[in-house]
């Protein structure tokens, strides 16, 4: 986490307060298929990771997500496939680390960076943070991967690494 904060500008996280990863509750395991249930979320100065729930580790849907998810999911690893008329998403122990570093918290991060700005509206908001994820996640993790392939770091830090 060190490394994907690290590369955020540090004036973008001025008032950012807390970021709190959530143990998971067996209440939330059940909410797993709510439609209002989300990896992540922003307020006040805090970003808030909600545990992955096991139950979704593999799981099937009708319908193929929204691009901006699709993405995500394939920036993270996440094995998708056609299979019998419905789609089946597969995470790894890899690829939950790799959506909720590099996506999920950087999307909530978006938030705080887009907190003032005068369109509130939750469709310019939801844009603006899967740019923010775009740029300063997945985009920058590669970059970040080739500084260290190109011998960039010299205190040992590698792309592995995960703060």
């Amino acid at each position: 986490m060190k490394r994907i904060l690290a590369i955020i500008p540090q004036e973008m996280l001025l008032g950012l307060n807390r970021i709190a990863l959530l143990g998971g509750t067996t209440r939330q395991e059940k909410s797993a298929w709510n439609a209002n249930w989300c990896y992540g979320c922003y307020g006040y100065g805090s970003v808030s990771l909600f545990a992955f729930p096991e139950r979704r580790r593999v799981w099937e849907s009708p319908d193929l997500h929204k691009p901006s998810e699709i993405h995500a999911y394939q920036r993270a690893g996440v094995e998708m496939a056609h299979e019998g008329g419905k789609w089946i998403y597969r995470f790894t122990d890899d690829s939950i680390r790799r959506f909720y570093l590099w996506d999920v918290l950087v999307h909530e991060i978006g938030h705080h960076v887009d907190r003032s700005h005068p369109d509130r509206s939750t469709k310019r908001s939801e844009r603006y943070a899967e740019w923010f994820a775009r740029t300063y996640g997945f985009e920058a993790e590669q970059s970040d991967a080739r500084r260290v392939a190109d011998g960039a770091f010299s205190d040992g830090e590698s792309s592995a690494a995960t703060g």
